[in-house]
């Protein structure tokens, strides 16, 4: 018993940060081009997918998108066959950006902000992996000031300033019951932030060719605030005090990589490649700041987390009236291995489609359009908590933006 109860480690105030997949949804353009847009500028958007080629936008603009999240899925235990459900409700991720810079200028100038990490995972009551998880509720928002400088014709740096802030509600049941069988359980309500870089590179080797390379450096993200509440019987209340807690999770350096290729003024291709450095995210350790859970001052979570990469491609076509076409796909690899997949991140490798269009009512105002798909499928043991079975689960993401150049 004493195992279930230091084992459940309050499941990391911070630890749904560092999911296995991240929200690459930062413009509703580049989601319909398979989430590209590394050596390919169009919008403010560039500031967040590669600050270095933000020199290059064409004109000033303020560009705005949100993509509702819809998820659905279940976990089959492999022992006893029996099926839990999700009932994740609808979560908006959004990014609003401004790019400005004065005519004939090497510099532009900007502002964005984004959610690069959130989720909602809600099982129902009596789910396998209800000691675990049963609901968690994620908000991530980062505010990026940019400066981008055009060095020659070609060449282009940029660098963002980036804060991050976040806040998760995390609910759970605890392996204790009252006397009408119902189990305790555990709130979690926490705040953190941290500070990092958004840096890029862009090189134009031809009119028709563009190289870019981009490093999103790593954050430490510490809590602010954190409070862990109980719901247990009497006769063990002692064992869990209601109080503060306090830890820190590093999230991954990311490593960008693209190439675009006009073969024509009517088409782009986009070819990219992303690492991602999970390799800190091995074990986080949570901090019980006035008095001992079950007998100890701390818990530790235990991640082990590798590298993870996705491989992205984009094609898309401007036809010489006011639409555009395009479309894309990714492949991503879950950094999450074998034996610590969990019900808060039922995570693995999948290949993710998308489309997208634009129409153009004027020179100035453009209205765009996208829908990117997810299935996951993963099968796993977990060595830790012996959770065992598998996740199945589709997620729809339609986008919708708005940009406005000026």
């Amino acid at each position: 018993m004493k195992k279930l109860f230091t084992g459940f480690a309050l499941l990391a105030p911070m630890a749904v940060f560092a999911q296995g997949y991240q929200l690459n949804l930062q413009g509703t353009r580049q989601i319909g081009k398979g989430s590209t847009g590394l050596a390919d500028p169009t919008d403010a958007t560039a500031m967040f997918t590669n600050p270095g080629s933000t020199a290059f936008l064409a004109a000033n603009d303020i560009t705005f998108g949100i993509t509702p999240a819809f998820s659905k899925g279940t976990f089959t235990d492999a022992n006893t066959n029996v099926e839990s459900h999700s009932d994740n409700p609808v979560v908006t991720p959004f990014n609003l950006s401004a790019a400005y810079g004065r005519e004939k200028s090497r510099f532009k100038y900007g502002l964005s902000i984004y959610t690069p990490f959130g989720s909602t995972m809600r099982w129902e009551p009596g789910s396998a992996g209800r000691f675990e998880t049963r609901e968690i509720a994620l908000l991530s928002i980062s505010f990026q000031p940019t400066v981008s400088y055009r060095i020659s014709n070609k060449l282009g740096v940029g660098l963002g300033l980036v804060y991050t802030y976040g806040h998760v509600q995390i609910q759970k049941d605890v392996p204790v019951q009252f006397s009408n069988g119902d189990f305790g359980t555990a709130s979690i309500d926490c705040r953190a932030n941290g500070f990092g870089v958004n840096a890029g590179l862009y090189y134009a080797v031809t009119n028709q060719l563009a190289l870019a390379l981009t490093y999103r450096s790593a954050l430490n993200m510490k809590t602010s605030s954190g409070t862990a509440e109980f719901n247990v019987p009497a006769s063990v209340s002692g064992n869990f005090p209601n109080q503060d807690v306090n830890a820190t999770l590093p999230l991954p350096q990311i490593f960008g990589l693209g190439m675009t290729y006009k073969p024509t003024k009517n088409w782009t291709v986009n070819l990219e490649g992303y690492l991602s450095d999970w390799s800190k995210y091995d074990t986080v350790r949570i901090n019980y700041e006035t008095a001992p859970v079950a007998g100890s001052m701390s818990s530790d979570l235990i991640r082990e987390y590798n590298t993870g990469f996705s491989v992205r491609a984009g094609v898309e076509y401007l036809s010489e009236n006011k639409y555009e076409l395009r479309a894309g796909a990714f492949f991503s690899k879950s950094p999450i291995p074998d034996g610590y997949v969990n019900p808060d991140v039922p995570d693995a490798n999948r290949i993710n489609p998308s489309i997208g269009a634009s129409y153009n009512f004027t020179k100035r105002f453009r209205v765009d359009a996208a829908l990117l798909a997810e299935f996951i499928n993963r099968k796993d043991e977990n060595i830790v908590s012996g959770i065992n079975g598998t996740y199945n689960f589709t997620i729809w993401l339609p986008s919708v933006g708005l940009t406005y150049k000026f």
